[in-house]
């Protein structure tokens, strides 16, 4: 009969500290991504309803156009049959409103292209009617410093968010490697790592708080340009009032 032979269990393997961390650190940027990935897409439907009221607003600038182009162009054939204008101004007439009938044409194209990809996204079907409200459009400059933009941004950004996780690690493996055991070498290969991890981190910081600024910044000449365009609109305006009475006076040629 053999000798009985006791064999011990094998012990389990334990994950290392650092498999731990980065495995923690890992959850937490996968739900960030998730947060972010929300996000983004809650910031392209909204691009997208301001691209559809936008193209809106072209076609009904356009329909105007083409409006008063037909009207231009009945003067213009009048006073030539009257004798009181040329050729050229008839042809001038029949350009121009061709050319609006031809970006009316475009921008017809590109809003049904924009409406399909919004319906799209909010997984509606091709049958459903659209009807936007511009009273959604902020007319306000949101109430936010910049080093209020960049405490946000900086908190918020994936890619910082990232950047730092990269650096906790490489502490995690020095503190580890910092004993009298571990090889020197290895050691002095995780403060090298440590160092780059934080140099990448620093680098990450600075492009992004130069991002952010560059943001506030865009967005404050932005509300500064719409200031700007509604003096424009208001001369635009007046200008056709003038223009209108012109041709109700049958005196205007172009």
């Amino acid at each position: 009969m053999p000798p009985f032979i006791s064999v011990a269990p094998r012990p389990t393997m334990q994950p290392s500290a650092t498999l731990l961390y980065q495995a923690q650190v890992g959850l937490e940027l996968a739900e960030r991504s998730v947060l972010l990935a929300e996000r983004s897409l809650v910031l392209q439907i909204a691009q997208d309803y301001y691209t559809l009221l936008r193209l809106e607003n072209i076609l009904a600038v356009l329909d105007e156009a083409i409006r008063l182009g037909e009207r231009q162009l009945a003067v213009a054939e009048s006073r030539f049959a009257a004798g009181a204008a040329t050729r050229l101004d008839v042809m001038t007439a029949e350009t121009t409103l061709a050319s609006h009938r031809a970006d009316r044409a475009q921008a017809e194209a590109n809003k049904m292209l924009a409406e399909t990809k919004f319906k799209q996204s909010l997984g509606l079907g091709a049958e459903v009617q659209l009807v936007l409200d511009d009273a959604v459009i902020q007319q306000a400059l949101p109430e936010m410093s910049l080093d209020k933009a960049l405490e946000i941004g900086l908190a918020n950004r994936i890619e910082l968010v990232q950047a730092a996780a990269g650096v906790s690690i490489a502490e995690k493996e020095l503190e580890l490697k910092t004993n009298d055991y571990t090889p020197l070498l290895e050691r002095r290969l995780a403060e090298v790592e440590l160092e780059r991890a934080r140099t990448v981190f620093e680098q990450a910081t600075q492009g992004i708080s130069l991002d952010i600024q560059n943001a506030y910044h865009t967005m404050h000449d932005a509300f500064k340009r719409m200031e700007l365009a509604a003096l424009e609109l208001a001369k635009a305006e007046e200008q056709y009032r003038v223009v209108q009475a012109l041709f109700d006076a049958g005196m205007a040629t172009d």
